[in-house]
């Protein structure tokens, strides 16, 4: 089994085990079409603000631009909120995913609550934890992986 075919499997288990309530705060993708439709719906503006944003927070970090500006298009297609403007949330194995970069509140609870309502401090702390995890694996790519 493939690792995308696993991390399918296991988002479509926690899906299963959301409480009704909860459905609807929850924005979940099923496939690469879905993220990419989803971020296809931003403005040009939106999209210009978070390519500045992630140019910004690479250079504080020293982490390469276009390595972050990769991160957070694979993990939300550069969405911080959804249209509702409920803050983009999706449910993982252990805890949720949230923001732009997708950051789990189970395995990153220091990075809340600023990082569910701030693009920014969701961004900083990815980038911060690409650059302690390049430091720990000598590679970006073994880093990306890690992520």
């Amino acid at each position: 089994m493939t690792m995308r075919a696993s991390i399918y499997r296991r988002l479509a288990r926690a899906r299963e085990q959301a409480t009704e309530q909860s459905r609807p705060l929850l924005r979940r993708f099923h496939d690469e079409r879905d993220r990419a439709g989803d971020a296809a719906d931003s403005s040009d503006e939106s999209l210009a603000r978070y390519d500045r944003l992630l140019a910004e927070e690479a250079a504080v970090c020293g982490v390469p631009a276009d390595l972050l500006r990769a991160v957070c298009w694979y993990a939300s297609g550069w969405r911080q909120f959804e249209p509702s403007g409920r803050t983009l949330a999706t449910p993982a194995e252990h805890g949720t995913r949230w923001g732009c970069m997708q950051l789990s509140d189970h395995w990153h609870p220091d990075a809340f609550p600023d990082a569910m309502s701030d693009a920014r401090a969701n961004v900083r702390y990815a980038a911060n934890l690409l650059d302690w995890l390049h430091e720990q694996t000598g590679s970006w790519r073994k880093a990306t992986i890690a992520f």
